[in-house]
C-alpha cells in the first residue's frame, strides 16, 4: 500500500509538468565508489540519513538499485577483495533497515548481477547449459545469498552485460573472451545466459526471504560496446557480432523453446548502461540503437508484463575541471595529483580512501563535489530529455518511442564520481522537487 501510494504521488508530480509528460519512474543506486558507500546506510548513527532515505521514498523513488560490486567479497575474477571495500554483514543489516522501516519506507531492491558469468564459469564445462547453471550457483552462493540471509528480499535482477561476459572476441575485462577459455559463439552464449537467468531466479525465489516475491529478470546492455543494425560498436570493443540481429535473435529462440517449460523465463525489460557516452558522441545513433533493441525486445515470446526500457542517465561525465584517466574519469585533479598515493592504491573500488582508512582531505572532497555538480547537471538534463515525447526537438527518444516504452531513469554511477552517495540522495530529491512547479 505504501509503495502504491508513493507511485501515484510521483505520477501526479510528473503530470504537473506540461513539457515533460512522461510519468516514468526514478530509480536510485548508491555509488559503489563513493566515500560514504557504506556509512550512508547507517541510519542509527545519523537521524538526518533516516530523514533523507524517507524523503527519497516519499517522492516516489521506490526502487533502490544495489550493484553486485557493493556486496561481493570477490572481484569479477573471483579473487578475494579486501575487507572494507564492500558492504560488511553489519552494513547489510543497515541496508535492510533502510529498505524498510515498517512504517514510512518500503523500497523494492534491484540487484545488478553478472559476476558469476566469468572465465572460470566458461572453463567449468563444454556444455553451455552446465556453464550457465554453474555461473548462477556460484553467484548465488557467494554474493546473492548475503542479501537473502539478512532477510532482504530481491524484487528484480538486472543482468549486467551477460553476453559480453561469455561470448568469443569480447574485450570486456575478466570475460571469457579475454580469458583462457576464449568464449562461446552467439548461440551458445544465448543458451548460457538463459540458463543462468532461470537458475538465479529460481534460487532467489526459493529462499524464505523472497516468500511472496516473484523476482523479475531483465537484461542490461552497454550500448557503445555493441554493433546494432548497421551502427558500429566503439573501436575498443571486440568483434562480437550484432546485438539485435544476431545475439538477441538467438536469445529469443532460446526463450521460445523455454516457453514450453513449467515456469518459463520472463524477460521484463532492458536497461541501458553507458548511454550518456553515446548521446554526447552521436545522438542519432543513440536513438537508433535504443529503438532497435526495443523492437527486438517486443518480439520476445508473449508474457504477462510489457517489456520496457530503463536508462542509466549518467555513468561518465568529463567536467572541464576534471580528468579522463581510466577509473579516475571525472575526478578533480587533487584526487590523483596531491592525493595520488591514496586514490591509485584502491582503484577500482575506493578511489577516495587508501590503506588503513586514510581518506582524501576535506578540501579535495569539496573540489570533487564542485566537479560532481557538472555530472548531476548533465544527468538531470539527460533524464528530462528522455521524458519529452519524440516529437520534441530536444527529446532523446527515437521516433515512435512512447511513454509506456520507458519504465525509468536510473541515477547510478560506476565511476569515481560522485564522491558522496549522501549528496547524491540530496541531488535526486532536489531534482524531483523541481519537476513540481508548485
Amino acid at each position: 500500500m505504501i509503495r502504491t501510494i508513493a507511485r501515484l504521488i510521483f505520477a501526479v508530480v510528473i503530470a504537473t509538468l506540461p513539457q515533460t509528460p512522461s510519468a516514468q519512474e526514478v530509480q536510485f543506486g548508491p555509488n559503489l565508489r563513493s566515500l560514504d558507500f557504506a556509512d550512508v546506510f547507517d541510519t542509527a548513527s545519523s537521524p538526518e540519513r533516516t530523514k533523507m532515505w524517507t524523503a527519497l521514498f516519499a517522492r516516489g523513488v521506490t526502487d533502490l538499485v544495489i550493484s553486485q560490486a557493493l556486496i561481493s567479497p570477490y572481484t569479477p575474477a573471483r579473487t578475494a577483495r579486501k575487507r572494507g571495500t564492500y558492504l560488511s554483514d553489519k552494513d547489510l543489516e543497515n541496508l535492510s533497515g533502510v529498505l524498510s522501516d515498517g512504517n514510512s519506507r518500503d523500497f523494492d531492491l534491484t540487484y545488478i548481477s553478472g559476476y558469476g558469468l566469468s572465465d572460470q564459469a566458461c572453463a567449468s564445462s563444454a556444455d553451455p547449459t552446465e556453464v550457465g547453471r554453474n555461473a548462477a550457483n556460484w553467484e548465488y552462493e557467494n554474493i546473492v545469498s548475503r542479501l537473502l540471509q539478512k532477510g532482504i528480499p530481491i524484487h528484480s535482477v538486472n543482468v549486467d552485460g551477460p553476453f559480453l561476459r561469455v561470448i568469443a572476441h569480447s574485450t570486456k575485462g575478466f570475460s571469457c573472451g579475454v580469458g583462457r577459455h576464449g568464449g562461446f559463439n552467439a548461440a551458445q552464449s544465448a543458451r548460457i545466459v538463459i540458463v543462468y537467468m532461470k537458475q538465479l531466479r529460481n534460487l532467489i525465489n526459493l529462499h524464505p526471504a523472497n516468500t511472496g516475491v516473484d523476482v523479475q529478470m531483465a537484461l542490461l546492455f552497454n550500448l557503445p560496446n555493441w554493433a546494432i543494425a548497421g551502427d558500429p560498436a566503439i573501436h575498443s570493443a571486440g568483434p562480437t557480432g550484432d546485438l539485435v540481429n544476431d545475439v538477441m535473435m538467438k536469445f529469443s529462440a532460446e526463450l521460445s523453446a523455454d516457453a514450453r517449460s513449467v515456469k518459463p523465463l520472463v524477460v521484463d525489460g532492458v536497461a541501458f548502461d553507458y548511454p550518456y557516452v553515446l548521446v554526447t558522441a552521436n545522438e542519432p545513433v543513440f536513438k537508433r540503437k535504443t529503438m532497435h533493441v526495443l523492437n527486438r525486445l517486443k518480439t520476445f515470446p508473449p508474457h504477462a508484463r510489457n517489456p520496457v526500457l530503463t536508462f542509466i542517465t549518467n555513468t561518465a561525465y568529463r567536467h572541464p575541471l576534471s580528468i579522463s584517466q581510466g577509473d579516475l574519469q571525472g575526478t578533480a585533479p587533487c584526487v590523483w595529483q596531491a592525493n595520488k598515493i591514496i586514490s591509485i592504491k584502491q582503484i577500482p573500488y575506493l578511489p577516495y580512501e587508501g590503506k588503513n582508512g586514510v581518506t582524501i582531505p576535506s578540501g579535495c572532497v569539496e573540489a570533487q563535489e564542485a566537479v560532481d555538480q557538472g555530472y548531476w547537471d548533465a544527468a538531470f538534463d539527460f533524464a528530462d530529455r528522455l521524458r519529452r515525447p519524440y516529437t520534441d526537438p530536444r527529446s532523446l527518444r527515437a521516433r515512435g518511442m512512447q511513454d509506456h516504452d520507458i519504465r525509468a531513469t536510473m541515477f547510478l554511477s560506476w565511476f569515481a564520481t560522485p564522491v558522496s552517495t549522501l549528496s547524491s540522495i540530496e541531488k535526486t530529491i532536489d531534482y524531483i522537487d523541481r519537476l513540481d512547479p508548485n
